[in-house]
């Protein structure tokens, strides 16, 4: 039989091998333990567990609806295996913890979505855990960086809060001839739109919150690649408590039936109220990698599938101006969150920003006239009309 398309691989049910016959729908495990009739079988339960078989004689340890997301989520990310967790954020501190100790160092880049920006500058320190931060565009930087107490790079495709979209596979080149991890996270894109491992990243890690499962209805997170990897941070997470709930899980599972097919939708409207915002008088700057004037348009075409639905501009205007803006629009949402089937718009400084530091936010170049929009899948011209009548209001 001919390999099968992702989109293919998406739509479908994931087999359920616990059960007798296939559901039309992936069913949901409840039980947080197994009972047994005898103690001999209990043991022979763990011992399997323990050697790397699911047998879910504890829900920490896995659940089975669980394994049926990590099984569709490794297909998706053409990966090895998959480990799915209770959050992105979950994702990313199980990984840097799995593999970093005290006085390791790690790279990353010099701009970071919030959450991330806080737990290596603030939270990580209080491990003696070091990181520098490099331009992942100048490669010689990201050489002299890596030093022999370095256990990981890693960074996020595309960038947040620039969209900017790096060389994977030179990065990897390099990562790898010092003997360092590279780990891709790719929450703003998805799998339908890049696949990090095919680039040569060991490890990808996002939040499956997103746009894996598209309804804003879950918390979630996943990390994909090889089992060896995987082996070592699963022992991490399980000691962590870093456990994905079944009924999360669930949803997720439905979400990514229609992933595909939801990013070609983003992808479209995106374009076209990127192309919108970067021809309107109110506009001062739009970053998008699938915009022709994008620096990086090649290498985002290189490595991208479609350019996904999430953009980043900035206004000609003050604070005041931003918030009237928001406060105008009638169609799209003000929100913390993206990739649902709804338009979402933030104001970066206020909203997810809100905890890092004036300064550092200066150094990101993050203005309080900097917003994003998380373009949804309604019809083109309502958001459009949308989002001209609020700017003619900002």
């Amino acid at each position: 039989m001919a390999a099968i398309s992702l989109e293919t691989r998406a739509s479908h049910v994931q087999e359920n091998v616990y059960l007798d016959a296939q559901s039309a729908s992936e069913p949901v495990h409840f039980g947080n333990a197994q009972i047994y009739k005898n103690i001999e079988d209990y043991i022979q339960s763990c011992t399997l567990s323990f050697s790397g078989e699911k047998k879910f004689y504890y829900a920490r340890m896995g659940n089975p609806t669980n394994r049926m997301l990590e099984e569709k989520i490794a297909a998706l990310e053409n990966a090895q295996d998959a480990l799915v967790v209770s959050s992105g954020m979950a994702a990313f501190s199980s990984t840097i913890f799995a593999f970093c100790n005290h006085g390791k160092h790690i790279v990353a880049p010099i701009n970071l979505s919030a959450d991330k920006e806080i737990f290596l500058e603030e939270y990580i320190q209080k491990f003696s855990i070091r990181v520098d931060r490099v331009d992942f565009q100048n490669l010689d930087s990201l050489r002299c960086a890596i030093r022999p107490d370095t256990r990981l790079v890693f960074v996020e495709f595309p960038s947040v809060p620039f969209s900017q979209t790096v060389d994977l596979e030179a990065i990897a080149q390099i990562v790898h001839e010092k003997q360092v991890l590279f780990v891709v996270d790719s929450t703003t894109a998805s799998p339908s739109c890049i696949k990090p491992l095919d680039f040569h990243a060991d490890l990808v890690v996002a939040s499956a919150s997103k746009y894996m499962s598209g309804h804003s209805d879950c918390i979630g997170g996943y990390i994909a690649g090889n089992k060896t990897l995987l082996t070592q941070i699963a022992n991490q997470s399980l000691m962590l408590g870093n456990v994905l709930g079944p009924m999360d899980a669930a949803s997720i599972l439905k979400g990514s039936r229609t992933l595909d097919i939801r990013m070609e939708r983003h992808t479209q409207n995106a374009m076209e109220v990127a192309s919108f915002l970067s021809s309107h008088s109110k506009v001062s700057r739009v970053f998008y990698p699938g915009l022709p004037e994008n620096p990086e348009i090649s290498l985002a075409k290189k490595q991208m599938k479609r350019f996904g639905g999430m953009i980043f501009f900035s206004l000609h205007s003050d604070l005041q101006s931003c918030f009237r803006f928001l406060n105008s629009i009638r169609l799209c949402y003000i929100g913390f969150s993206f990739g649902d089937s709804m338009t979402i718009l933030e104001h970066l400084s206020s909203m997810s920003y809100l905890g890092v530091s004036s300064s550092r936010k200066n150094q990101m170049g993050i203005s309080d006239s900097m917003l994003r929009i998380s373009v949804g899948i309604e019809k083109i011209d309502d958001i459009l009309r949308d989002l001209d009548y609020a700017l003619r209001k900002a």
